[in-house]
């Protein structure tokens, strides 16, 4: 059985009826070419390094030594 990793938002209610949205805090802004990732506080290490691979096997600049 696999699971599956998703940012999901929450939302929690106050019992007087009011919601309160919770938002993650930004860990990282990552801005390759036209890619632009964000990664939030708590993402899963092998999520991050996964995504990090991709973008990286798709870069379109130069080498420079």
């Amino acid at each position: 059985m696999t699971q599956t990793n998703d940012l999901v938002p929450i939302q929690m209610v106050n019992r007087d009826g009011a919601a309160v949205v919770v938002k993650p805090k930004l860990g990282a802004k990552i801005k390759l070419n036209e890619a632009e990732v964000f990664f939030y506080n708590g993402i899963d290490k092998v999520m991050a390094r996964i995504i990090l691979q991709e973008l990286m096997a798709h870069d379109t600049r130069p080498v420079q030594s």
